[in-house]
């Protein structure tokens, strides 16, 4: 097998690390829904973080905001995912 991938939900950084260590190979993360499909991924060559899902693709943009106001919430916060793309369901 050339790829692992996990998605809908990030892992903890122990699997990663138990799993490449044991493998060799390392697990990406994607994150998707079924209103848009895939909206993001870990790089098949790249940085990959345990715990996150990786970056928006292409043409999907993500927010995150506050659950009671809408805003826009700082970088590293809990926030509701806002997500607009082409893909998505109406």
């Amino acid at each position: 097998m050339r790829l692992f991938i996990s998605g809908s939900a990030p892992l903890l950084a122990e699997p990663h690390l138990s799993f490449a260590e044991r493998t060799g190979r390392r697990i990406l993360e994607r994150y998707d829904m079924t209103e848009t499909n895939m909206i993001s991924s870990d790089p098949c060559d790249g940085e990959c973080r345990a715990g996150t899902v990786g970056r928006p693709l292409p043409e999907i943009e993500v927010c995150l905001t506050d659950f009671e106001t809408g805003d826009p919430v700082p970088d590293k916060s809990i926030g509701m995912i806002e997500v607009r793309c082409p893909k998505m369901f109406k």
